[in-house]
């Protein structure tokens, strides 16, 4: 019975043993994989950190430029703008009218010039055909 006892508690310990043995390999191979994962996670979060100030960055420049664009937009309108008056202003309705009689007048002459060659071909046709 005692032999019983005495193998039955070096199996007690033998088996803590095991578990502690276990537990510290476990541990170390637990503690090497953070040792090879630690850096990548630094560089991951170093990285981060570099695109959240480059998205700033980049972030207030759009800014700058789109606040500039739209400044010389309204510049360029309001100059524009100054210029169609101007032009307006400029241009009265005789103006208009005259030219619109100029135009009127240098058709009706194209048309009679085509009516007098027309008349001419015509004519040179009659007299051939007689």
């Amino acid at each position: 019975m005692i032999i019983i006892t005495v193998v039955g508690a070096v199996a007690a310990v033998a088996l803590i043993y095991a578990i502690l043995n276990f537990k510290n390999m476990v541990k170390n191979r637990v503690d090497e994989a953070m040792a090879k994962i630690e850096p990548v996670v630094e560089q991951a979060k170093s990285i981060a950190e570099q695109a959240r100030h480059t998205a700033e960055s980049v972030s207030a420049k759009v800014e700058a430029i789109a606040a500039k664009a739209e400044d010389t937009a309204n510049k360029v309108g309001d100059k524009v703008q100054a210029v169609s008056e101007k032009v307006e202003e400029a241009v009265s309705p005789q103006i208009v009218t005259a030219a619109g009689i100029v135009g009127t007048v240098a058709r009706c002459v194209g048309i009679y010039k085509e009516l007098k060659q027309l008349r001419r071909t015509n004519g040179g046709e009659s007299q051939q055909t007689e």
